[in-house]
């Protein structure tokens, strides 16, 4: 009985280990061997913000779709719309996170990216990326940006179809993140469908 009491809890306590050291893995990093791992990288790029981030007043812009929500691993309770400017026919994005709505995304690309003043503030929005605050401003002092592989939240729209004959627009819409992937662990790393969307305008 003792035997295999230890081996139902075998599993349950290694994947707990896996997640106590990808979680300390930042907190006992020093500057050196943050230096070290950013050098064994050779972070090239920065994420291709293929979009511009505007304030939008809310009465110019028409949601088309959403805001629609899903709880997303550490980054909680995500909401994502999709509206139109009718004035200058832009296509636009508003991320809400945990409450906190970002500044709206101008699309002008297929994915649409939040910069990295956006992913600044992300970090200090929820507590499980403080500790990795430190390695993401040694990151910005070296290279000037916050590497994609590292951080990003990223939104793709595909199969976007405008019917001037039928007044339609539609699209399906994902979110693609990368939460803190650091030397080989990431706190979250996925893709999560917020399905298609289909309006008469």
């Amino acid at each position: 009985p003792k035997a295999m009491l230890l081996s139902q809890w075998a599993l349950p306590l290694v994947v707990l280990a896996l997640a106590v050291y990808t979680i300390a893995v930042p907190v006992t990093s020093s500057s050196d061997s943050i230096d070290r791992e950013i050098a064994r990288h050779h972070y090239a790029t920065p994420v291709d913000h293929t979009m511009h981030i505007a304030r939008v007043e809310d009465d110019n812009k028409t949601f088309i779709w959403g805001p629609e929500c899903k709880n997303i691993s550490i980054l909680g309770q995500t909401c994502l719309g999709v509206f139109d400017i009718p004035a200058n026919l832009t296509l636009g994005l508003e991320i809400t996170v945990r409450n906190v709505t970002f500044d709206d995304l101008l699309v002008q690309g297929n994915q649409t990216c939040l910069d990295d003043k956006s992913l600044l503030k992300l970090i200090e929005l929820i507590p499980a990326l403080l500790p990795f605050k430190k390695i993401i401003d040694r990151l910005i002092e070296v290279i000037g940006f916050i590497p994609g592989e590292v951080l990003s939240v990223c939104f793709d729209l595909t199969n976007v179809s405008i019917d001037k004959a039928a007044q339609e627009i539609s699209g399906c819409s994902k979110l693609v993140t990368n939460v803190m992937c650091w030397k080989g662990h990431c706190l979250y790393n996925g893709t999560d469908d917020y399905g298609c969307w289909k309006k008469h305008y």
